[in-house]
């Protein structure tokens, strides 16, 4: 409810003033906002490999309002922009994922047999044809996911079911790729070798000595869950953990909403820590993170952890990173004899307000953790 209040009042910042449910015609700054038109089939707009005899794309007056707009989503957070778009009275692309998201749980929450969830499931996936896509790499991965765009971050929030907008009455097309993108084939699409290249994926393993722990990342298959984690530094030098969850439905796997939470211990190579983690601190070198601030549980989490340090000295490495990593899922916190969630508060008076005691944090033992090596070397 704090966020619906924030929201609003954030809106109400940027709008001077709103339309009907068809879109919102605001001014900020001069330059309008985006409304919501409908476009019918004599405009021949296709989606992919389906048509649709009607689609609603977003409006422009201009290109200036086209980049103004885009410049405004690349601002937000990825909830932000949802919820920014969905005030216009439209239905983005990743919206559509989110719902057919649920859509899935409900179909494998009231399938009778197998067979009825096949037959649902083929429905399903017809549905969706041309909007969404499947995981190639994995068959077993019944999900559904956004395509690959050039723009990862804004693309899937400019477009809806169709990959088209209309700027000054003229239809312009946002290119998508028929494959799921990056982020998701980072941490759901295991088998692309280029995304794990440092990494052993290591399924139901182990851990009871530290040689057998998998490095840069894991596949840790508990029963019916699966949680997944990927450590990487990308090409400007940022090292990033992604996180991912999925749960046994019928004859495959699903995506699971999970919150996520993880320790490092006895890191080097790193520069300009996250300032999330300034708000967790508990000893010097060791942080608790989990899923945002609020513990929002989200399918998935790619979580920027600092700056790597680069070595000037040509003969070397371009980096070194080196470390441990403890992961949990909101499954593994403490319990009480009733069954209640145990809270920890964590922080440190001494930093500033923005950076203050995190209170009622899960409780995790180190020793029911997912363990996970990482050693990153950047070679010249």
């Amino acid at each position: 409810m704090k966020n619906v209040f924030f929201l609003f009042a954030l809106l109400c910042a940027f709008f001077s003033s709103c339309s009907d449910e068809d879109g919102a015609n605001v001014t900020t700054s001069n330059v309008k906002l985006p409304h919501v038109v409908t476009i019918n089939s004599v405009d021949k707009v296709t989606c992919s490999s389906n048509t649709k005899s009607q689609v609603k794309v977003l409006a422009f007056d201009n290109e200036e309002g086209f980049n103004h707009f885009v410049g405004i989503l690349r601002t937000k957070t990825s909830q932000q922009r949802a919820q920014l778009v969905k005030s216009l009275g439209f239905e983005s692309l990743a919206m559509i994922n989110d719902k057919a998201d649920k859509e899935l749980d409900k179909i494998g929450a009231t399938a009778s047999s197998v067979d009825d969830f096949r037959a649902k499931y083929l429905d399903y996936k017809t549905k969706y044809a041309g909007i969404l896509v499947a995981n190639a790499a994995d068959s077993t991965d019944l999900s559904l996911y956004k395509p690959a765009s050039k723009d990862t971050a804004v693309a899937p929030y400019l477009v809806g079911e169709c990959n088209k907008v209309l700027v000054d009455g003229v239809l312009r097309d946002i290119p998508f790729s028929d494959e799921m993108n990056d982020d998701d084939k980072k941490i759901f699409a295991t088998s692309y070798t280029e995304y794990s290249p440092n990494s052993t994926r290591s399924v139901e393993k182990d851990y009871t000595s530290e040689d057998s722990w998998p490095v840069n990342g894991f596949i840790e298959k508990d029963g019916n869950h699966k949680t997944i984690c990927s450590v990487y530094v990308t090409d400007d030098f940022k090292l990033f953990i992604h996180f991912g969850a999925q749960y046994k439905m019928w004859y495959g796997w699903k995506r699971a909403n999970r919150q996520f939470f993880f320790r490092l211990e006895n890191m080097k190579g790193l520069d300009k820590l996250n300032p999330d983690a300034l708000s967790s601190n508990l000893s010097p070198n060791t942080y608790y993170f989990g899923t945002s601030k609020e513990f929002y549980s989200y399918t998935k989490i790619n979580f920027h952890v600092a700056e790597v340090t680069q070595n000037p000295i040509v003969m070397t490495n371009k980096y070194e990173v080196t470390g441990k990593v403890f992961v949990w899922t909101d499954r593994m916190s403490e319990k009480d004899a009733n069954g209640n969630v145990i809270y920890q508060s964590t922080g440190s008076s001494i930093y500033p307000t923005q950076h203050a005691p995190r209170e009622n944090f899960p409780l995790f033992k180190k020793e029911k953790s997912f363990p996970c090596k990482i050693s990153l070397v950047g070679k010249r």
